[in-house]
């Protein structure tokens, strides 16, 4: 996951974000199966629409 430092200024009550989802791999090179990556919270997104 790429880390823009941006932040996000809600102006108004909605948000649509898309999520964006961990990497397969880590830093290591090590893959993840999907159930680790499920557990994971999503901590960054694409604003689709405000």
């Amino acid at each position: 996951m790429k880390h823009t430092g941006r932040k996000l200024i809600v102006l108004g009550p909605r948000v649509l974000i898309s999520p964006e989802f961990g990497e397969e791999r880590t830093s290591a090179g090590l893959y993840l199966p999907p159930t680790v990556r499920e557990k994971e919270e999503v901590q960054g997104g694409l604003v689709i629409e405000t």
